[in-house]
């Protein structure tokens, strides 16, 4: 009986669709299309190991019933639930209902309608690192630089991308040598990769957790 069974498994999975086969249904026939046959045919390989996988595992039962043709059918299904799955990873548009307005899982505040259209003029050829007046190579974010340091009196003014790297640069220049006094509860991980006091200990700098920091700026508050 166990011999049958295996007999069964096997021939079930030898009469599994190829990838060439699946990739010329309708489905992955569409896939191609809008995305290329590279993606198509990452799916398609996904789909059929997925299948051939749980028909391993099912150890030949009801096997026997599964033809070429109804292979070919759950392969295809499989290869529309992978697409699905690999759609909805991407970046999406969502209505934010969290309560939380500035949602950083969301991408924090929603661009303004200004902000929108300063893209979109900059999308094309733009001036990044070109100066228009000498002619030559220019230095990239000056105008915006010069623009902060106009607004809060600053000597001279760096944008970085996020709080993440302007932290680090300051930890890493401006504490060099010295320790740094924290709130506990400042203690964060931010973006799932970078931790404050990883950044403190890279280079042996001590790193001092005040439990009273918050307390104290509380009452300063207060008693003004």
């Amino acid at each position: 009986m166990k011999n049958t069974k295996a007999a069964s498994a096997i021939a079930v999975l030898q009469n599994l669709p190829s990838v060439d086969e699946l990739l010329r249904t309708p489905q992955a026939i569409a896939v191609a299309a809008e995305h290329g046959s590279q993606h198509a045919a990452d799916i398609a390989r996904r789909a059929i190991d997925n299948l051939r996988q749980d028909l391993r595992e099912s150890d030949g039962k009801d096997t026997e019933c599964y033809s070429a043709a109804e292979l070919l059918q759950r392969t295809e299904n499989r290869f529309i639930a992978e697409y699905d799955l690999k759609r909805a990873s991407r970046f999406q548009r969502v209505i934010n209902a969290t309560g939380v307005v500035i949602h950083t899982n969301l991408g924090r505040a929603p661009l303004s309608e200004k902000c929108r259209e300063a893209i979109m003029s900059a999308a094309g050829y733009a001036t990044v690192e070109y100066d228009l007046v000498s002619g030559t190579r220019g230095k990239r974010g000056s105008y915006a630089e010069s623009l902060i340091c106009e607004m809060t009196g600053a000597e001279a003014a760096l944008i970085v991308n996020n709080c993440a790297a302007a932290a680090l640069l300051i930890l890493t220049v401006f504490a060099a040598g010295g320790e740094v006094v924290i709130s506990r509860g400042e203690l964060v991980e931010i973006g799932g990769d970078f931790r404050v006091p990883d950044v403190r200990f890279s280079d042996h700098r001590p790193l001092v957790c005040d439990f009273h920091v918050r307390a104290d700026a509380a009452a300063s508050r207060s008693a003004a």
